[in-house]
């Protein structure tokens, strides 16, 4: 009976074998298959983020540049409130000073308009164009003849804000394709102070300053990197629901998600949309199909480990040691290039912003060694920048990325810029925070802005600051303030110096002077050097009484003051011209050229001496003037 049923009971048990294999073999399918796509979804997910990352910043560098180019034209409008006669000479000098091609490569031209009235119309003529070469044909157009333009200069004369004019075909470029440009224009008024009413502004009005700029390279100087590697950015001025399109970065324009977003600069609403490449694929796509290809093969030991026995089962189980040994080593890999990073790295608790994970640039950057130490509140102290976090916490806003400053542990503070973007980690929402140290970047910028506004031999202020200085006193004594002095000096006989001894010996002696002269002055007085041999002082709160007591003590310490050189020796004296600023006061120009007339007069009375400038002085300020003019007259003929 035994011996009749055993090849049945083989049987049995070979098709329960193969049952239970076959079953084990379809859930683990199953199993796999179902990993694979959540694998693919995460990945999917983070990608989308990458590309989310991508538009955002795209949209944010877009929006900065016209926000740059309407600066631009607001250096420009400080050049005509602070003269009336601005000359071409001087118009183009101030566009060289900023240097705009360096900085804006699709700036074509900087303009301006004058504004004429014929009865009750008016009209905006181009009379200054820089530069001049290629955009001659510029000079003398009616910018009525441009309706999107002159409906910038109407959009901008009240408000004193920049507005940009709809796309148009450049007159410089009529015979281009790729010719259509933007204008970014504000209004120019009279000297003085920022008009505050639309009626004043109107009253001070004289005409319309303009920069155009070819669309295509302004915005394609921005696009490069990783948005064009992974992304097609194409930008519509989509203004009352008109489509005009502005710039692609490629033909290989995909449908999909739209990661840009909308930009509003100048009365213009432009919409960038920034969508995938078809051909680009997401980054680590083939580890879906690893994990599958992982779980088909636990599936297939599973089933033969039901199938075999005890070896076969070993064999299986020492597989699935060396598969889990391989994702760990992968694990500390990634952990390992984490901790590499030179950024700040930052994993956070969405719920109440404690740290969960930072890596080894964050823990020696903030003096930190454990999470539980710090939260993001206690690194940041601008409340603005943690209200925005919150908002991000809570899902109410996408991302934060600015510059901010940071507190260590230690209480030392830094410059860094902070990208903040809520992500799901572990089936719970979470901060992930990315920042990096640019606070000797700052650093530079501040020594490049001291550089800008002081002299470079003397390291006192050079003539742009002085004068910049003396304006803002100009309008606080016409104002009401306090009467202030400007005094004008120059050397005698510095030319001889540089004759016998060379630049060398002048440079030398300049730099010795500025440290004797700034020795002499009130905490607060300014001295500049304005060029050459000449240097200016600006007193405020100064009388007649005071400001000569000064003056005189100028002289006589550059009088006393011997200076040597390779062995010889030079004696140094310098005449000064004073000028009281009391209300009204004249324009800067004219200030300038009566301290001047003063330092003249000085020179004309014997030299070393001081000279008061008072309403006497002004018939031989008019013989000087009627000499320069005979002497010019002369050399013409």
């Amino acid at each position: 009976m035994i011996g009749r049923n055993t090849p049945h009971m083989l049987r049995a048990e070979r098709r329960n074998a193969v049952l239970w294999s076959l079953l084990t073999l379809v859930l683990g399918l199953a199993s796999a298959t179902a990993l694979a796509l959540l694998h693919r979804n995460y990945l999917a997910r983070d990608h989308d983020l990458y590309l989310r990352d991508l538009g955002n910043r795209t949209v944010a560098e877009v929006a900065q540049q016209l926000r740059l180019s309407g600066t631009l034209v607001r250096a420009f409008q400080a050049v005509f409130l602070a003269s009336d006669n601005v000359t071409q000479a001087e118009f183009e000098q101030a566009y060289q000073s900023i240097r705009p091609q360096r900085d804006f490569p699709a700036l074509v031209a900087v303009g301006y308009a004058v504004r004429e009235r014929d009865g009750e119309s008016e009209r905006f003529i181009t009379r200054m164009v820089t530069p001049l070469r290629g955009n001659e044909s510029v000079v003398s157009l009616d910018v009525a003849w441009q309706p999107s333009n002159l409906q910038a200069v109407m959009t901008s004369r009240d408000s004193n804000e920049p507005a940009m004019s709809a796309p148009f075909r450049l007159v410089q470029f009529q015979k281009e394709d790729d010719a259509d440009g933007v204008v970014i224009r504000l209004p120019a008024y009279s000297s003085g102070p920022l008009p505050e009413t639309v009626d004043e502004r109107r009253q001070r009005l004289v005409g319309s300053l303009a920069a155009s700029f070819r669309v295509g390279r302004l915005i394609g100087s921005i696009i490069g990197g990783e948005i064009a590697e992974h992304t097609v950015v194409r930008v519509d001025d989509v203004t009352d629901a008109q489509v005009r399109p502005l710039y692609v970065s490629s033909a290989d324009l995909t449908e999909g998600p739209d990661y840009g977003g909308d930009i509003r600069f100048g009365g213009r609403l432009w919409h960038v949309r920034v969508v995938r490449r078809s051909a680009v694929v997401v980054d680590n796509a083939m580890f879906p199909w690893l994990t599958l290809a992982a779980g088909t093969l636990v599936s297939a030991l599973l089933a033969l480990l039901v199938w075999t026995e005890q070896g076969t089962r070993y064999r299986a189980e020492s597989l699935a040691r060396d598969w889990s040994r391989q994702h760990r080593e992968s694990e500390h890999r990634f952990r390992a290039l984490n901790e590499l990073m030179p950024a700040l790295v930052l994993l956070l608790r969405a719920s109440d912003g404690r740290v969960v994970y930072f890596n080894h640039a964050a823990r020696t950057r903030l003096g930190i060694a454990s999470a539980d130490e710090i939260g993001l509140d206690s690194l940041i102290e601008d409340d603005e920048v943690r209200l925005r976090l919150a908002r991000v916490a809570s899902g109410g806003a996408p991302m934060v990325n600015e510059s901010v400053q940071l507190v260590s542990h230690g209480g030392a503070k830094f410059w860094a810029t902070l990208s903040v973007s809520l992500i799901e980690f572990d089936h719970r929402p979470h901060l992930l925070a990315v920042a990096n140290d640019i606070t000797d970047l700052r650093e530079l910028n501040e020594r490049l802005a001291y550089q800008a506004s002081h002299d470079e031999l003397t390291n006192l202020y050079n003539r742009r600051e002085f004068e910049r200085r003396l304006a803002a006193t100009i309008v606080k004594v016409d104002r009401g303030g306090t009467a202030a002095a400007l005094m004008y000096a120059d050397l005698d006989q510095f030319k001889l110096i540089n004759d016998t001894s060379g630049h060398a010996a002048g440079d030398h002696l300049l730099s010795d002077l500025a440290t004797v002269l700034r020795s002499q002055l009130r905490p607060g007085d300014i001295i500049a050097r304005l060029g050459g041999d000449e240097f200016g002082v600006l007193m405020a709160n100064a009388t007649p009484e005071s400001a000569l007591e000064t003056a005189e003590r100028l002289r006589r310490s550059v009088d006393g003051f011997v200076f040597s050189y390779e062995g010889r020796s030079y004696p140094v004296t310098t005449s000064i011209g004073v000028v009281m600023l009391q209300a009204p006061v004249a324009s800067l120009r004219e200030v300038l050229a009566v301290a001047d007339t003063a330092c003249y007069l000085a020179k004309e009375k014997g030299r070393n001496r001081v000279h008061l400038y008072s309403e006497r002085d002004l018939e031989t300020a008019q013989r000087r003037s009627e000499m320069e003019w005979v002497s010019r007259l002369r050399q013409a003929l």
